[in-house]
């Protein structure tokens, strides 16, 4: 029910949530803007410690250092998606900056403007649709993943 999109930079990721179609306005937020038209990754970001000067061992630790990202911004996602707002909203912006952080680190270009503007929206006590922002999170986490997975950097 998914269709895979040529670019790179515009997957779906049917893993994630399977009940929805992933088309452009279904990463409509309201509340929050981001620029879709950012690239999921920007490889260039990380050339630097996987120039062939540096060697192999360090598409290795590329990798360790992704699964360390992976598995702690895949436990912030998870306590996103509990949040039901019983917390105080320092909290939430909390997660969201820490995953944001990490996807700057990255090179997860437009998972991090996407938390950028979500936190801006909290900041700003902007009204925003915090289930939306849950879902959009997480799937544009999961993209961000699946392209770093597939890059040439780790392959």
């Amino acid at each position: 029910s998914f269709k895979r999109i040529p670019s790179i930079h515009q997957w779906n990721c049917s893993a994630l949530i399977q009940t929805k179609r992933m088309t452009d306005s279904y990463f409509d937020i309201s509340g929050v803007s981001y620029d879709r038209s950012l690239p999921v990754f920007s490889p260039e970001h990380l050339q630097g410690i996987c120039s062939a000067k540096n060697g192999p061992s360090n598409e290795n630790r590329l990798k360790e250092i992704f699964m360390i990202f992976k598995a702690e911004c895949g436990e912030q996602i998870e306590a996103l998606e509990c949040y039901s707002g019983e917390l105080f909203e320092a909290d939430l912006q909390s997660m969201i900056h820490f995953i944001g952080g990490g996807a700057a680190n990255f090179g997860f270009t437009r998972l991090s403007a996407l938390c950028r503007a979500v936190e801006t929206a909290i900041l700003r006590r902007a009204p925003y649709n915090l289930d939306a922002c849950k879902v959009v999170i997480k799937a544009e986490y999961g993209l961000a993943c699946r392209v770093f997975s597939t890059s040439s950097l780790v392959q």
